[in-house]
């Protein structure tokens, strides 16, 4: 059996479907939220935060009457930045 050689365009596209494969299954970093509705959908209540949220420098997080847990790895980081945050009741549950 004699082996295909290619020539012409076929190399070229062997590698951009290669490389756009490598691209599409990268890794990204976080978006950082701004608005309390990037975080719980607007009729939860408490909203229960569990994982680490990345928020805006200057951001204002309005829930407004709802209550805000922090819980397990719950983090709101803003980095070296801050952020307001309104709501009803405010607990960080397991914190030492």
């Amino acid at each position: 059996m004699k082996a295909k050689t290619y020539t012409g365009l076929a190399p070229a596209i062997v590698f951009l479907v290669a490389l756009i494969s490598s691209v599409a299954v990268a890794p990204r970093a976080a978006l950082a939220v701004s608005t309390a509705d990037q975080i719980c959908t607007p009729n939860a209540d408490p909203c229960l935060i569990t994982t680490v949220i990345k928020v805006d420098d200057g951001s204002t997080l309005d829930f407004g009457t709802r209550a805000v847990v922090l819980s397990g790895n719950g983090e709101l980081d803003t980095g070296a930045g801050t952020v307001s945050v309104l709501c009803g009741n405010f607990v960080a549950a397991g914190l030492t």
